[in-house]
């Protein structure tokens, strides 16, 4: 039988923050248990089965555990880390190394030397990649590849950096990076919220507030901007402010640190229940095997197993909807673009037997449903664009929760249409709209989402979808609770992953702290045995900093950010 993954099967283990090679290590891996007597909860949208997920169980010691968690306690069963010691970039540098018949161009962290410069070359003629200076699109060919993904965790110069959030990204660098043999690479895109330090003017103003925001372990692979750098790249994109534009400092990312595929776009508040690698592994696979036919129907749908039946069933029923037609095949026309996406292999889609786009990468994973602007009412931004000649009958395209993984031809796209054209579309609707317009492949991904205290489910099919999936003639679902401005909006509250629900705080607290006696536990958490496990789920928005998502009725007592 033919290895399904050729490239995986060459990794050559790493060594982990413990010394040890990751494959060797005991105290460095986690665990899971799988109580297959049990019954897994199923979540209220998503699918385990269609993305290959391991239904899986961890405590909270058994996930953190190896990352710090509980090293201080006197029962602690792992080997200790003296972590004022350990150097993520460095580990990172030596992983790529050893792989580096694999990974022959891989990009090396240098010890905090920023490559961020300003459009007019400050820092004294300082290299910048001729993709950023360059009028001309000049999209990367399929056989151009480095086999590495960057993972861009956002965070900020004032973020108070708790035991918490040690654990999680040192999780985060050990299960992508150390446990791939180096097929992915960890950063933190750090936004400094002072901007009168002129860290882009004065190299010493750089390195202090380095120093001065981020933790010691994690400061050589920290990448520091501010809105000055975003100005001078984009000066006629006028607006900078992340509700409207957060992809600026991602864009801007892959411009600068091109040596990679693609780019996972993180927060820091998200927290990956089970082991992250694999799971990130299994949401690339899904989508490099998708088809490019009727993606962007499939996307529209949150999809529930209880009225979809399998993820196959779900597939075919939209096709049997559409009689085999896809509303997208190629770019989406807007006039103001020269698409860089390919041709479709023949005119009419229901010529296509599902076989355009299966086994190529996905430009655009979206790990929330994909929406229409022009079906939503509610929508907070209608009408902000600029730079665009079909004005209001521009077609938009929004994704809410701004975490998913792009292509760095798809960030180049955009990032030519704000510096050369000044176009620009709010912070939700970039990545999908361009995507779309540049005839790019996109998935949508069936991400297990639990919900707590949970509402009926006819009741949320509803909410989220508006309906069945014969309810539709064009196959796109359109949920009048879907977007978070909707007067309906409240319907999603409690779920594992949104862009603000109380539900991360609920499970996290009591899992945290193995409350086992908590008579009020989310029902997705297994009590067992005298623990508390958490199934395998990302969720988000786990805060630490700052404002914390409440319920209903509770008055918010806390600080923004």
């Amino acid at each position: 039988m033919l290895d399904p993954h050729p490239f995986r099967s060459q990794r050559v283990p790493c060594k982990g923050p413990r010394g040890k090679l990751m494959s060797e290590s005991y105290d460095d891996q986690i665990h899971p248990s799988h109580y297959r007597n049990l019954t897994y909860p199923p979540p209220l949208s998503g699918s385990y089965e269609a993305l290959d997920l391991d239904k899986s169980w961890l405590t909270a010691a058994e996930r953190y555990g190896p990352y710090g968690l509980g090293e201080e306690e006197e029962d602690y069963t792992g080997s200790r880390v003296d972590w004022s010691t350990v150097n993520w970039a460095d580990l990172q540098n030596a992983c790529a190394e050893s792989n580096h018949e694999r990974l022959p161009d891989a990009y090396a962290f240098d010890h905090g030397r920023p490559r961020f410069a300003y459009r007019n070359r400050s820092w004294k003629e300082k290299w910048l990649p001729s993709s950023l200076t360059s009028p001309k699109i000049n999209p990367r060919p399929e056989t151009e590849k480095y086999h590495r993904s960057a993972i861009v965790i956002r965070t900020w110069s004032t973020y108070k950096y708790t035991p918490e959030d040690m654990w999680n990204l040192r999780s985060l660098v050990a299960e992508t990076t150390l446990a791939t043999g180096g097929e992915y690479a960890v950063f933190l895109l750090v936004d400094v919220k002072d901007q009168e330090a002129g860290i882009f003017t004065d190299p010493e103003a750089y390195d202090r507030v380095l120093r001065e925001a981020v933790p010691p372990e994690l400061q050589d692979i920290a990448v520091l901007f501010d809105d000055s750098l975003l100005d001078s790249w984009y000066p006629n994109v006028v607006e900078h402010l992340a509700i409207m534009q957060i992809m600026q400092p991602f864009q801007i990312f892959a411009q600068f640190y091109p040596e990679f595929d693609h780019y996972w776009q993180l927060e820091v508040d998200s927290r990956f229940l089970g082991h992250t690698g694999n799971m990130l592994d299994k949401l690339s696979d899904f989508a490099r095997n998708e088809p490019r036919k009727q993606a962007r129907e499939r996307a529209s749908w949150a999809y529930m197993a209880d009225y979809h039946g399998s993820y196959d069933d779900f597939f075919n029923t939209i096709d049997n909807v559409l009689d085999g037609d896809s509303s997208v095949w190629g770019p989406i026309d807007i006039h103001d673009i020269d698409p860089i996406g390919p041709k479709p292999p023949v005119d009419d889609p229901r010529e296509d037997h599902f076989s355009w786009g299966v086994g190529e990468d996905a430009d655009l994973i979206l790990l929330n449903t994909l929406e229409d602007a022009s079906r939503d009412e509610d929508w907070l931004f209608k009408g902000w664009q600029h730079g665009f000649s079909m004005g209001t009958k521009l077609p938009i395209f929004v994704s809410v929760v701004a975490q998913g993984r792009a292509s760095w031809n798809l960030l180049n796209a955009v990032h030519h249409a704000q510096a050369h054209a000044g176009m620009r579309i709010p912070s939700e609707a970039t990545l999908p709209s361009f995507a779309l317009w540049h005839g790019l492949k996109i998935s949508g991904i069936p991400l297990p989402v639990y919900q707590w205290p949970a509402r009926e489910r006819h009741e949320m099919e509803f909410a989220l979808n508006g309906g069945g999936l014969d309810a539709f003639p064009d196959g796109i679902a359109n949920g009048p609770a879907r977007y978070r401005g909707s007067s309906m909006g409240f319907f999603t509250n409690g779920m594992t992953w949104q862009w603000w629900t109380t539900l991360p705080e609920d499970l996290a607290n009591p899992w945290y702290i193995n409350e086992v006696d908590n008579p009020i536990l989310p029902d997705m958490l297994l009590n067992e045995g005298g623990h508390l496990y958490a199934p395998n789920i990302i969720i988000h928005p786990r805060k630490t900093n700052g404002k914390k998502p409440k319920h209903y009725g509770q008055e918010d007592d806390s600080e923004e950010e």
